[in-house]
C-alpha cells in the first residue's frame, strides 16, 4: 500500500481474500492460472469514494485505512 499526500491509495500484492481493498478474486481453473488474476503487480488506485484517506494499516490478509473525519474503512 501506498498513501500520496492529497489522500490516494495505491495498492500492488496478492488480493485473493480482498485484502487490497480491490475485492476478492477467485482462482482460475484454466491451466497454467491458478491465482494469477489474484496478483496486482503494479500499483493500481483504490477507489476509496472521493474519501480522504489520512493513515492506512495493513498485513498479509487485511488493509484499514483511515479516513480524515477519523473513521476506519475496512
Amino acid at each position: 500500500m501506498a498513501l500520496t499526500t492529497d489522500g490516494k491509495v495505491y495498492g500492488w500484492g496478492f488480493t485473493s481474500n480482498g485484502q487490497l481493498g480491490m475485492g476478492i478474486c477467485e482462482d482460475s481453473f484454466e491451466p497454467g492460472q491458478g491465482m494469477a488474476q489474484c496478483r496486482v503487480l503494479e500499483p493500481k488506485q483504490i477507489d476509496m469514494n472521493s474519501t480522504r484517506i489520512i493513515d492506512v494499516q495493513c498485513g498479509k490478509t487485511f488493509s484499514t485505512f483511515i479516513t480524515n473525519k477519523h473513521e476506519v474503512i475496512y
